[in-house]
């Protein structure tokens, strides 16, 4: 038997962002700059006494002997191509990703093989346009050795890699690229592990008694453990903490006041960019001093979600007009939310990210329950049924989702969703949405879908309530329509016909489109007595889908099958006709 042949090297792994693109856009442009940059890249490498031993399509994978000349040689042809890029037409300018790496490999003739080369190939996917990722051996040898700036890029757990690493970004390449490195430099108001810095000052007050000042610190605790629950982002106490403990700087910075006139309250929060010192967003509340932990719950929740939606939606604007293949998992998962926050239109296109991401990451949890999500909302399109296939797979999705991280409360809500809407299994629903809330108290999404469940198996009233805690908590939340359409059938149930329909108008105003909604419409409309709208919303749904029957429709759920068939007479009455 052969000796197993092996070395300690460092590994410079190398491709193109945005390749295959840029081939489908025009392979002979691409093909001609991929040569052109190729001679940069081979230059380099032989210059720093490097080897290259693998290069397919794009990408190039080289060894060195000293972790000194890799980083040296990355650096250099980083800002050659980067100096080329601002000299040639713009289909012939490419940016590439470097990941550098130091390890024990396995030789094989030419080749290497192993984790230090496999570590080299997914530190490259994390770096920036025109960026430069390294692991902490890496660094460890150069920092002290070369006058580059490194940022600290945390510990990561790389796909099929057993052990986190430490990974660092080196800030000086590519300061000529067309695209800025998503993690070489901290950006403006972005921190460098993707997730925004909020601090949360302390509550200034106007008047009032010691009551007034205990509900200042009371919220303002309330606010730090409700953002601190949000895996979306870092929270900071203040910025005298923050400062003492060596934090980074914020990203953002939330301000609040209360102003009391005798039991009158009025309390003003903002949420402000400290580099462009701007405020990105501002709410004020008029209350009554009654109940103080009511209060603190209220705006609380409030506040904490109408952050989450503000911060995702800023997030967007970062990654929007990025190329999706050169974006990390996080930055697809980020960039698809953003889709969602901005408008239910825009579902395909996140589902495309999504994709992306699970080829990347199968077993990413969140990837797993966004991509269920998406798949369920592309649905609200349609009066149709899923077909049994698919409602099967996407509560397979779901399900896989919540086993892969227990502990995550969009996963969570991700199962219960499916379980009510698709199954009818409200007390499935109630127990995961209660999962969710234990994991995460102010995720309204959660709220809303217990008090779903509530109104259909336990006690109505407090779940109707439930329902509109979480719809007045936040106007922008993505699954607002899908929480006024159940509003609607939580009236129904209660035989407050006219509540439903005013319930069903506001959400056609705001959602025409979402097809789904037709059918609710239509039999609430009719039970109303608005027999013409009802009998016009079918006669939308026939024209758009003529095959339409009560066969084939999406169902709408009912713990009580008394309501069940009322309000299927009432479709049926309004003229959807029997198969």
């Amino acid at each position: 038997m052969n000796k197993v042949q092996r070395k300690l090297t460092t590994i410079l792994a190398a491709d193109v962002v945005g390749f295959s693109k840029m081939m489908g856009n025009d392979e002979g442009a691409t093909l001609d700059a991929l040569r052109s940059c190729r001679a940069i890249i081979d230059g380099s490498v032989k210059e720093h006494n490097g080897r290259v031993f693998g290069s397919a399509g794009d990408s190039v994978i080289a060894d060195f002997s000293s972790p000194v000349q890799a980083v040296l040689c990355a650096n250099e042809f980083q800002n050659f191509l980067a100096d080329r890029n601002g000299q040639v037409d713009e289909n012939y300018r490419m940016n590439f990703r470097v990941g550098i790496n130091m390890g024990d490999v396995v030789i094989d003739g030419d080749n290497l093989f192993g984790d230090g080369v496999n570590v080299a190939a997914r530190l490259e996917a994390m770096a920036g346009h025109g960026g430069i990722c390294v692991s902490s051996k890496v660094y460890d040898e150069v920092r002290r050795k070369l006058d580059l700036l490194f940022f600290d890029g945390g510990s990561q757990q790389l796909k099929n890699i057993d052990e986190p690493i430490n990974v660092y970004h080196l800030g000086e390449a590519g300061e000529g690229s067309e695209t800025a490195p998503l993690h070489g430099r901290p950006a403006p108001s972005l921190s460098l592990d993707r997730k925004p810095r909020v601090t949360v000052s302390a509550i200034k007050v106007v008047g009032g008694d010691d009551e007034t000042e205990f509900l200042a610190e009371g919220l303002r605790d309330v606010i730090l453990g409700g953002l601190a629950r949000q895996k979306a982002l870092i929270v900071n106490a203040s910025a005298e903490t923050s400062a003492e403990a060596g934090a980074e700087d914020p990203d953002f910075i939330l301000d609040g006041s209360i102003r009391a006139a005798g039991k009158k309250l009025r309390l003003t929060f903002s949420l402000k960019d400290p580099v462009k010192d701007a405020q990105v967003w501002s709410e004020r509340y008029d209350r009554t001093a009654e109940d103080m932990f009511d209060l603190e719950d209220e705006i609380s929740q409030s506040i904490v979600s109408e952050l989450r939606i503000r911060l995702k939606a800023l997030a967007f604007e970062k990654l929007e007009d990025t190329d999706n293949e050169s974006l990390s998992v996080p930055e697809l998962l980020s960039k698809a939310a953003g889709y969602f926050v901005r408008s239910h239109g825009d579902n395909a296109a996140a589902g495309q990210l999504l994709a992306l991401a699970i080829a990347r990451e199968p077993d990413n949890s969140m990837a797993q329950a966004m991509m269920a999500m998406s798949r369920y909302w592309a649905q609200e399109f349609s009066p149709l049924a899923f077909t049994s296939q698919a409602q099967q797979e996407l509560l397979t999705q779901a399900r896989l989702a919540a086993g892969l991280d227990d502990s995550s409360y969009f996963a969570h809500l991700a199962v219960a969703v499916t379980e009510q809407d698709l199954l009818g299994n409200f007390r499935d629903a109630l127990m995961h949405a209660e999962m969710a809330l234990a994991a995460n108290p102010n995720f309204t999404q959660a709220q809303a879908m217990a008090g779903i469940a509530n109104c259909h198996i336990g006690d109505r009233d407090e779940g109707m309530a439930q329902l509109r805690r979480a719809i007045d908590a936040n106007k922008d939340d993505p699954h607002r329509f899908r929480h006024l359409r159940e509003l609607a059938l939580a009236h129904f149930l209660q035989g407050e016909d006219g509540e439903a329909a005013d319930a069903i108008r506001r959400l056609i105003q705001q959602a025409p489109d979402l097809c789904r909604n037709g059918l609710v419409s239509a039999s609430v409309y009719w039970h109303a007595g608005a027999k013409a709208q009802a009998q016009a919303c079918i006669a939308e749904l026939l024209q758009r889908h003529p095959a339409l029957n009560t066969s084939n429709i999406r169902v709408t759920q009912f713990a009580d099958q008394e309501a069940a068939e009322r309000f299927m007479s009432g479709l049926q009455a309004a003229g959807l006709p029997r198969p």
